[in-house]
């Protein structure tokens, strides 16, 4: 696995050098309108893996059409290693529970490097208590296996989080529960949003020393905030606006277009998606 942050964006064919996001007036205000929500002050309803994993294969199977995904395998046999390499649905890959937060997930990837740089998958890592976040974390990181292996599908690293973002809010919309999910995803992905941006307001003048850490929370913030973006447009829309704007992720999905001309083609931008007014109008929902 690539640990260090420019060896990433070369093997995946982002754009390399992304600048630190400089937080604007429009961007403290956003502060202002978040800054209550806390993810700690959540209470969880436990659920079975079971039931987290109907739920998601249900919510993809509903909007998208999902490809195979690498596979890789590996078994120690005696003194010897062996791995095996193979395309599955990508609800086949194992999964791995683990001693993290309720809203933890994973998906366990290599990057190899030979003649061809590729990605493969070996699994996903859910937390060992499963509740109703459970199903949002998979959704995400079901969605980061569609693009994720795909060289060059997305250009800008800032855009990485985007659509798993956006299907955990649509996912949560879809639900039949009187908005209970929804306002879990809201207060989950909006306590991530609001230290992502004290982090970039506290890391100004520091850009050198901690240039990576910065990049990430930077991912972060422009991820959700578009991902917000391109969701209330959704949520907003008609059905053929709807419609549209599914279609142009699954093409992404498909390798046809890359994140961003699916982002042009929609309209969705960094400077257009810092409206508190928007937000504050979708909040209300």
């Amino acid at each position: 696995m690539v640990v260090d942050l420019k060896d990433e964006i070369r093997y995946r064919g982002y754009e390399p050098n992304p600048k630190i996001i400089i937080p604007n007036e429009n961007l403290l205000s956003i502060y202002e309108l978040i800054k209550d929500f806390d993810m700690n002050e959540v209470e969880y309803k436990r659920e079975s893996l079971r039931s987290i994993l109907v739920k998601a294969k249900e919510f993809f199977d509903k909007y998208y059409e999902l490809h195979k995904v690498p596979f890789e395998i590996f078994k120690k046999v005696g003194p010897f290693d062996f791995s095996y390499d193979c395309e599955i649905s990508p609800f086949w890959l194992p999964i791995k529970r683990v001693d993290e937060d309720a809203y933890y997930g994973m998906l366990r990837e290599l990057i190899v490097c030979g003649e061809e740089t590729r990605t493969v998958f070996t699994g996903i890592e859910l937390p060992k208590i499963i509740t109703e976040a459970s199903t949002l974390s998979y959704v995400h990181e079901i969605t980061h296996s569609q693009d994720n292996h795909i060289y060059g599908s997305i250009r800008n690293y800032y855009n990485t989080e985007l659509l798993s973002v956006f299907n955990e809010l649509l996912c949560a919309g879809s639900m039949d529960d009187g908005g209970k999910l929804s306002h879990l995803a809201d207060v989950l992905r909006l306590s991530d949003l609001k230290y992502g941006i004290k982090f970039l307001q506290d890391g100004l003048g520091k850009e050198d020393e901690k240039y990576n850490e910065l990049a990430e929370a930077s991912c972060y913030v422009e991820s959700t905030l578009k991902a917000y973006n391109m969701y209330m447009d959704y949520y907003s829309g008609d059905k053929m606006t709807r419609q549209y704007i599914i279609l142009m992720i699954q093409k992404v999905f498909d390798g046809e277009i890359t994140l961003e001309q699916c982002l042009e083609a929609l309209d969705i931008t960094y400077p257009n998606s810092l409206s508190p007014k928007k937000l504050t109008k979708f909040l209300k929902r």
